[in-house]
């Protein structure tokens, strides 16, 4: 994908559901690997730019949740924000930062598996619902 084409959030867009609910439509052997050749293209295209959108959109929330928690210093350190509210704020973070390295991993073999893929349109492939 050329930088031009790089695949932005929009209101309205729900990125990290419709790529959770699109997963199982991956090929797959259980405990094995992605079977990336055997999905189809267009899945894969649709999954790399959520999985992008979602790696962008984390990785710009924790800056700016760090940036809170940077001015919060001094009410953490007075006990004004209870020190279980910033043990879960690590957590969310560390959380975050595993799904956006995963989100990563995942848009760079679909990218892999399609660099030749050209439709004429782009295709649009309906998620699973919960």
């Amino acid at each position: 994908m050329a930088q031009t084409d790089k695949p932005t959030r929009q209101s309205g867009m729900r990125p990290m559901r419709d790529l959770l609910l699109s997963l199982p439509l991956l090929v797959a052997v259980p405990g094995e690997t992605i079977l990336y050749e055997d999905s189809d293209a267009d899945l894969l295209v649709q999954l790399a730019d959520q999985a992008e959108i979602i790696g962008n959109t984390i990785n710009l929330g924790l800056v700016a949740v760090g940036h809170v928690m940077a001015c919060a210093a001094p009410e953490i350190e007075c006990g004004d924000v209870p020190g279980d509210t910033v043990e879960a704020l690590g957590f969310l973070i560390a959380e975050l930062s595993d799904f956006a390295a995963v989100a990563f991993t995942l848009s760079q073999a679909c990218r892999r598996y399609t660099y030749d893929h050209a439709p004429p349109s782009k295709v649009h492939v309906a998620c699973t619902r919960p």
